[in-house]
């Protein structure tokens, strides 16, 4: 259960593009679904703190949003709040970073990270696993995840315009799912 929060997390986060003719869904009658059988993935990963370097980076990353922040909109910090929300739009929609600055946008999500762990309660972690080393924010002691640094560079690769309130609508909704199966009682 745990490996597909993980999967529908990194769904999310990467949208794919494909044609209607392309779709790689099949669609499963009820009788289908009640039966079939979900691939288990054997997929190991690593969990640890941030170290102090990879604090140093997000710091910075938050910085040069802090500086964009405030010579595009005259915000001089955001509060945690809703209207931090508007603001990210803000930037998008006047262009405030330009659509090859990887690492800018980068620096947004890792801002839009820090919004959605004031909102919900998650840690920044690194998380490793056989596809590379990822920032991550973890629910609790838990193996749920959300990996916001790329939130917004990878709906830009894909030449899609983010829109912020509707990306943390929909990882709020992830969050909540998760945190609810982890209050669920455990069977014995």
């Amino acid at each position: 259960m745990v490996q597909i929060i993980v999967l529908l997390a990194h769904i999310l986060m990467a949208p794919l593009v494909f044609s209607a003719e392309e779709s790689v869904f099949s669609t499963l009658t009820a009788e289908q679904l009640e039966g079939y059988q979900f691939e288990q993935s054997d997929s190991k990963f690593q969990v640890t703190p941030l170290n102090v370097g990879q604090q140093a980076i997000l710091d910075s990353q938050r910085r040069t949003v802090s500086d964009l922040m405030l010579r595009h909109l005259g915000v001089s910090r955001l509060k945690g709040k809703a209207a931090d929300l508007d603001h990210f739009q803000a930037l998008i929609q006047r262009k405030a970073i330009r659509l090859d600055d990887v690492t800018t946008w980068q620096a947004l999500g890792v801002v839009f990270g820090d919004y959605i762990a004031e909102q919900h309660g998650l840690t920044w972690v690194v998380y490793e696993d056989e596809l590379g080393v990822s920032k991550a924010l973890r629910w609790q002691d838990t193996d749920n995840f959300v990996f916001p640094v790329t939130v917004f560079s990878k709906r830009i690769q894909f030449k899609e315009t983010p829109e912020p309130r509707a990306i943390y609508a929909d990882l709020s909704g992830v969050i909540k799912g998760f945190k609810a199966l982890e209050a669920r009682p455990q069977l014995p």
